[in-house]
């Protein structure tokens, strides 16, 4: 069963290589360029999205001032540009024109809006139009997704535990071993049914395929249970449990947000991170529930020895957990304020402080009570009272991840041309311009203390200079036209 280990691993390096796909797909360019001042009407409008969207469930309406529609209504995903959504225009006149895109990620399924403005021989019209919205996630999604994390953990936790820390002997173990891996594979189908029910019939193809090689790991897993020994001995059914664990993490990671930057190596970091987390948290399950209930009669060294081979086993994983977690949040955060100010970045915060108590009731174990119970000392109730504290934790980190993963990350990319953001005396201002074209421009300025927008306030103005010349300054007061947004 060990090639197939190493195929899985052969597997992900190769799919890892063929592309990268980002979380949600975002407003990038157009023709006509959003805020362009034209002089012929197009017979076209094609724009294009960070990673590829689904045609079926995307749209691009082209309308005029009056909110009618002139587009041809034939949006098709065009082959001659990448990631390239095209729809066609009748006989349009002089005046201005709203494009409004909505788009369903043919990845993750994560639905993105926005608009534009372009003008023929008129002036732009006076429209919403920087910054693409998502909606919330629905606690189908997260439902779906803290199931097949748990899934995926479970799994690949209680494999890993199984053939390296320690092997189950007696007869209650490899029972309760056996039912561990049903309810990982259960969490596995249950969260893959939920996530495909919340996208509907619109799903797009590549995600239904992703969902349902990680439904058939789990239905995999659990099928490896009845097939008789002589078939499938117990060693080898063990590395199959790993085996489909991982192959399920891997379809998580190739829907995550680990390719939004279109780096290959923050890929290969989510999946890094994806293993580690769930040999420790899985492990953390299949010592509770495997081991706890037999081992409570055991002589306290033995127990001690197990105890410490598991607890480097989580110091090794955290190490990763660490390194890779740490070198994608630089990826995706603007400002450390994001932690607190953003709901990627608290899904964040609330992971890491989950973990950091998971950490500490490791150091515990490591430190404290398996040394204790090597010596032969009574520490047991201790250990396991820390045991069954970190299997209730790692409930929690599970909700966190998903909530994490349905977010779009500060950092992620936008319908504006230029977007930069500071913090000054406990604000948050943002300042996104539509096109960095010459000419009249428009710019938005969004504040925010904490998570709060600002309302009402009594001025909010951009400063002008030139670099090249010394021409004085220039003011531009902005109107408030949302909470928050100026």
């Amino acid at each position: 069963m060990r090639p197939l280990l190493a195929a899985l691993v052969a597997a992900s390096v190769l799919i890892l290589m063929g592309g990268a796909a980002a979380a949600h797909a975002n407003y990038v360019k157009s023709n006509p360029a959003s805020d362009a001042r034209l002089t012929k009407p197009p017979t076209e409008v094609r724009v294009t999205f960070s990673e590829t969207p689904d045609a079926r469930g995307s749209d691009v309406a082209v309308l005029d001032v009056n909110g009618n529609r002139v587009d041809a209504h034939d949006v098709t995903l065009v082959s001659d540009e990448v990631n390239t959504l095209r729809v066609s225009l009748g006989a349009i006149g002089d005046g201005g024109y709203l494009v409004s895109w909505t788009t369903v990620s043919a990845v993750d399924g994560h639905e993105t809006k926005g608009a534009f403005a372009f003008a023929i021989n008129a002036p732009l019209p006076a429209i919403k139009d920087i910054g693409p919205s998502a909606p919330p996630p629905t606690a189908l999604e997260i439902a779906g997704r803290a199931l097949s994390y748990g899934g995926v953990a479970v799994l690949t936790g209680l494999g890993f535990f199984t053939m390296f820390i320690r092997v189950p002997a007696a007869d209650g173990e490899v029972r309760r071993e056996r039912r561990l891996v049903m309810i990982g594979g259960a969490a596995l189908i249950g969260g893959t049914a939920l996530l495909a029910l919340n996208q509907g019939a619109n799903i797009p193809g590549r995600l239904l395929l992703l969902l349902a090689l990680r439904g058939f790991a789990g239905v995999a897993a659990v099928s490896a249970l009845v097939l008789p020994s002589r078939l499938l001995p117990a060693d080898a059914r063990r590395e199959a449990t790993a085996f489909f664990g991982l192959a399920a993490g891997l379809t998580a990671t190739l829907v995550s947000h680990a390719a939004a930057s279109g780096d290959l190596r923050y890929v290969a970091l989510d999946y890094l991170h994806v293993i580690a987390i769930s040999i420790w948290l899985g492990g953390v399950v299949a010592f509770s529930y495997v081991v706890m209930p037999s081992a409570r009669a055991e002589d306290p060294m033995g127990l001690g020895r197990t105890i410490w081979r598991f607890s480097l086993t989580a110091l090794a994983a955290i190490a990763v957990i660490i390194t890779t977690g740490t070198l994608q949040s630089l990826d995706r955060l603007v400002l450390i304020e994001d932690l607190v100010e953003t709901p990627y970045g608290i899904a964040l915060l609330a992971k890491i402080v989950l973990l950091t108590l998971l950490l500490g009731l490791g150091a515990l174990n490591l430190l404290v009570w398996g040394p204790r119970m090597r010596r032969g000392l009574a520490a047991s109730a201790q250990f396991w009272r820390g045991v069954i504290a970190e299997t209730a934790l790692f409930a929690g980190v599970l909700v966190a991840a998903a909530f994490l993963t349905s977010f779009a990350p500060p950092a992620q990319a936008n319908g504006a041309a230029f977007d930069e953001t500071k913090h000054t005396s406990g604000i948050r201002i943002e300042l996104l311009t539509a096109t960095t074209l010459p000419g009249r421009n428009r710019f938005v300025v969004r504040v925010q203390q904490g998570l709060t927008p600002i309302t009402g306030a009594e001025k909010v103005a951009l400063r002008f200079t030139m670099v090249e010349h010394d021409m004085g300054e220039q003011e531009l007061v902005a109107t408030e036209r949302a909470p928050g947004e100026y």
